[in-house]
């Protein structure tokens, strides 16, 4: 299981970002540390660029983009998130979405509405799309 961390102390939390840089130690490091703790922007760096980099972790990054985001940190998220979607990549299309329903500002509304537009996606696909965009919509209302 994974620990639960509201902070780290920098210290603990720059020993934690050299191992999810060292692919050896890049998926324990995220799965055990940085799926659960809250991130600071250093950490957000880290995960967008192992998730741009498509190798070993990239998944395991995405995911990690999606959970205990500070709010500062949640429209560059958000942005990064639907710019995965947006590329065509069906890797990690569920979670993109999860996360855009969370830190989604409306700037990605856009990108979303011509993804569920687009006929040549599965109907699966464009469904989740909306309801994730709508989601977005009636959360920024509020």
């Amino acid at each position: 299981g994974s620990a639960y961390f509201r902070k780290l102390s920098p210290e603990i939390e720059d020993k934690i970002l050299a191992l999810a840089r060292d692919p050896e130690t890049r998926e324990s490091a995220l799965h055990f540390f940085f799926q659960n703790m809250e991130k600071t922007a250093k950490v957000v760096d880290l995960l967008i660029e192992i998730a741009e980099e498509g190798s070993g972790g990239s998944d395991n990054a995405v995911r990690c983009l999606t959970y205990t985001v500070p709010i500062d940190q949640g429209p560059r998220v958000a942005a990064f998130l639907a710019k995965i979607l947006e590329s065509g990549s069906r890797q990690n299309h569920q979670q993109c979405l999860f996360g855009l329903r969370n830190f989604g500002t409306g700037a990605e509304l856009p990108v979303l509405d011509r993804m569920a537009a687009n006929g040549l996606l599965d109907a699966y696909s464009r469904k989740s799309i909306s309801e994730a965009a709508e989601f977005i919509r009636r959360r920024i209302k509020r």
